[in-house]
Order: C-alpha cells, then sequence, then structure tokens
C-alpha cells in the first residue's frame, strides 16, 4: 500500500496555493494527495514547533507514515515537524522554504517586520493583500484567488513567522531522518541562494522556468522532480 500524500498549504492558504499540482502529482506518483490547511488542523498551537508537535500525533494515530509537501509556511512547518518526529513520516518536501535565520539580529528585524504586517492584516485586509502580492519573491508570481479571511492569520505572522522559528537547516543532518527534498524555483534568486545551506544529506533542487510560487507557475514540472522522490522514499521503506 502507498503512503498517503499531506499537501501543507503555505501562510493564508488554501486550495488555491495548489492549483493543478495536485492532479499532477497524482497522475505522477499514482496518489491523491490530502490538500488541508495545516492551521485549522493545530487548532490551539501557539508556536510552529507546538504545530508540528500537532501534525505528527496525526500522522502517529493515523499509522500511515504520510509523505508530507509543504509550501512556504508549510514547508517550515514539514521540516520542523519531521526534525520532532522522523518516525512519523516517510518522507518530506518542503516547497520554498526558509530555513530559518542564523544571528539573532537578523530573526529580530524579521520578528519586526512581521509585526507590522500583521497590524495591517488587522486593519485593511484588502490592502494587506495587494500588499503582500508585491512584496519581494512574490512581486512577479502568479497570484491565487484571495481567501476567505480567517483571524488567525495575523497571529500566525506574530507565532509562526520565519523570525519565530529556530535555524533548521543543521538540524536536518540527522541520520534518522527519513528522505528530504527542499525545492525552490530558478527565477527566486532569494530562496536558490538558502538551498546552499542546507546539510548534504537533504536533497536540493531548483526547478526551471519557475518563481517563489511553484504549484501554481509550474504544476507539471514540480510533480516530475517529486514523484520519483516520493516513489523511492516509499521503496526505501
Amino acid at each position: 500500500m502507498k503512503n498517503p500524500i499531506w499537501l501543507l498549504s503555505g501562510f493564508l492558504g488554501d486550495d488555491n496555493h495548489w492549483g493543478e499540482f495536485p492532479l499532477a502529482l497524482a497522475h505522477q506518483s499514482g496518489v491523491m494527495p490530502e490538500v488541508f490547511n495545516w492551521y485549522k488542523e493545530t487548532e490551539g498551537a501557539r508556536t510552529l514547533e507546538e504545530a508540528a508537535r500537532f501534525l505528527a500525533q496525526r500522522a502517529y494515530a493515523e499509522g500511515t507514515r504520510p509523505v508530507i509537501v509543504g509550501y512556504s509556511m508549510g514547508g517550515r512547518l514539514a521540516l520542523q515537524s519531521v526534525i520532532n518526529a522522523p518516525g512519523a513520516y516517510s518522507a518530506v518536501v518542503a516547497l520554498s522554504a526558509h530555513p530559518g535565520f542564523q544571528q539573532q539580529t537578523e530573526r529580530e528585524a524579521r520578528i519586526r517586520e512581521d509585526a507590522v504586517w500583521a497590524k495591517l492584516l488587522r486593519e485593511n485586509v484588502e490592502l494587506f493583500w495587494e500588499r503582500w502580492n508585491q512584496r519581494g519573491s512574490l512581486k512577479d508570481a502568479p497570484i491565487p484567488e484571495r481567501p476567505v479571511f480567517d483571524s488567525r492569520w495575523a497571529t500566525l505572522l506574530e507565532t509562526m513567522g520565519t523570525g519565530q522559528q529556530v535555524y533548521l537547516a543543521p538540524l536536518l543532518g540527522d541520520s534518522v531522518l527519513p528522505p528530504v527534498l527542499v525545492v525552490a524555483g530558478a527565477q527566486d534568486e532569494k530562496f536558490v541562494a538558502l538551498l546552499k545551506e542546507f546539510p548534504s544529506t537533504v536533497k536540493t533542487h531548483a526547478l526551471n522556468n519557475s518563481g517563489h510560487r511553484l504549484p501554481l507557475e509550474a504544476p507539471e514540472d514540480l510533480a516530475k522532480v517529486l514523484a520519483p522522490f516520493i516513489r523511492q522514499s516509499q521503496e526505501i521503506l
């Protein structure tokens, strides 16, 4: 029996973040992924690490050792969860996922930046959405349909933003971890550079002709990269 595939949305995410990718991955891998908003599945978690434990508890309870594929904030969650509970998963894929900051000054700067975004989000959702999609790596990426407002969005920025997490990269060098793959879009220069921070035990890939929102920009090409990795990880079990 093939392991299930869980797709973990990014910040503000729902199935709009994935576009045609779930069907493309199902066609390539033979497994139809389950798409869910992890922050609803882990309600009550106050930090990324707590959410990671909630996720692992679900995986252990189901006993299926899923492959988890996380995008952006969901990718950071996937990496944190496999570090916490390597036996819960058969493989992990992180898409456009930041490993965290090495320096405390960098973390503090990001926390201040996220606090500004959270304030704007609480005050004006439409303006936040417009400006958020023009920031950094998202500026030239496809814009998904805006999801229905969720009051937890601002809190996610304040409690699970990149500045709040530990530096994950060196923790992924543990030999007991299942296979881990980190993918960035080749046009997303910031995240391609971050691929170099991951240890040699982590497979990395820069996907051609795509930027930060990989699933929307190149669903077929992304599925072709992920499917053999997923199949190989299942053969190892």
